[in-house]
């Protein structure tokens, strides 16, 4: 018997339970953590902040915050394993940060199906920021252009487990 997840990477472009432009402030962040710098804010390097950085436990589980289609997954420069999940109406998740990708180009996952982990220590690329915790980048795009993630999601003052 095939399992869900084997079920779901053949599934033919399922379709979203309902549309992302819909779901602001009712979506559940990938990865519980506490939330470090803001959108628009000086990244340090000359930039600005293009999505949010949440610092998690080790070996924290990643999920998908919606669902969509896998469009990319793999390493990505200095930011470790990076996941594109394409959620319709032009809207892309993009999850970097994580030392493990659970799924593959094509595969239709569903909001809460675990897509990946972190790992032990901060990626290189943000060890500078004071701790040496995991840390997941998350960044909305719309038709390509960065938009603020943090008013998508479910607020929570909760810390990070563990």
């Amino acid at each position: 018997t095939p399992t869900g997840r084997q079920i779901a990477a053949v599934a033919p472009n399922l379709a979203p339970s309902h549309l992302f432009s819909a779901s602001r402030g009712l979506i559940r962040p990938p990865v519980e953590g506490v939330a470090l710098g803001r959108y628009g804010t000086d990244d340090g390097v000359g930039g600005t902040v293009q999505g949010l950085t949440l610092e998690t436990r080790p070996e924290a589980p990643v999920t998908a915050p919606f669902d969509g289609r896998i469009a990319f997954a793999g390493p990505f420069r200095r930011y470790g394993q990076l996941l594109i999940l394409e959620v319709g109406e032009g809207y892309h998740l993009l999850l970097a940060g994580m030392t493990r990708i659970d799924g593959i180009v094509g595969q239709n996952v569903l909001a809460g199906e675990p897509v990946g982990a972190m790992g032990l220590t901060r990626s290189e690329e943000s060890s500078n920021a004071g701790s040496d915790k995991p840390a997941l980048y998350i960044e909305l795009r719309r038709n390509g252009t960065p938009v603020d993630p943090r008013p998508w999601f479910v607020a929570s003052d909760r810390k990070a487990r563990g």
